[in-house]
């Protein structure tokens, strides 16, 4: 009999032990799913718009004049050109396509006529004129695009972007609201095109 007990006790753990290997399991465990997690990412800088933010109080012209608008990312609202007429539209657009990187934002409305009188002009792609039908969608685009200058006849999503976009450029009445604001009557006193 003194070996069924002894035989008995031997298959059976003593509880600290059995307790000592659950927290060294655990353990073990925790150390690897924490190394097996992917490093943290430092938070990235937007490239164009975050390097140029004025932060210097300068206005818009002022940087303009200073030439440092080489490769800006410009989204302009379908409309804010459409007053002018077609040819001014088109000269327009093409001097701001050659000398920074164009976007035109347009209503699905005007889908066929917009595609229609931005053919052919030189260095504007066709990924870069986006339709929306909402303000929620012009809002979401610009914020996706993080343009260094936003042109819009749009009041209200100029003020909702004065926070997220450096430049603002409202085509139309003066409204005079923030201090990266600029107001102008119409798309040609634009100052890339001077």
């Amino acid at each position: 009999m003194a070996r069924k007990s002894a035989s008995a006790s031997s298959t059976s753990l003593d509880p600290s032990i059995a307790w000592i290997a659950v927290i060294i399991g655990a353990v073990s465990l925790f150390w690897y799913f924490k190394r097996k997690q992917p490093p943290r990412r430092e938070q990235q800088q937007v490239p164009g718009a975050a390097a140029i933010v004025p932060v210097s109080g300068k206005s818009l012209k002022e940087t303009i004049a200073d030439g440092k608008n080489k490769n800006w990312k410009i989204a302009v609202t379908w409309e804010a050109v459409r007053s002018l007429s077609d040819e001014e539209r088109r000269l327009a657009l093409t001097r701001l396509a050659s000398s920074t990187n164009l976007h035109i934002l347009a209503g699905t409305a005007d889908s066929s006529s917009v595609l229609a009188a931005l053919q052919g002009i030189p260095s504007l792609e066709r990924h870069s004129i986006m339709f929306c039908s909402t303000e929620k969608g012009y809002e979401a685009f610009c914020r996706q695009l993080t343009p260094t200058v936003l042109v819009s006849g749009k009041t209200e999503l100029c003020n909702l972007l004065l926070r997220f976009v450096p430049w603002v450029v409202h085509v139309g009445a003066p409204t005079g609201i923030g201090r990266n604001l600029l107001d102008i009557g119409s798309f040609g006193e634009f100052p890339l095109l001077s």
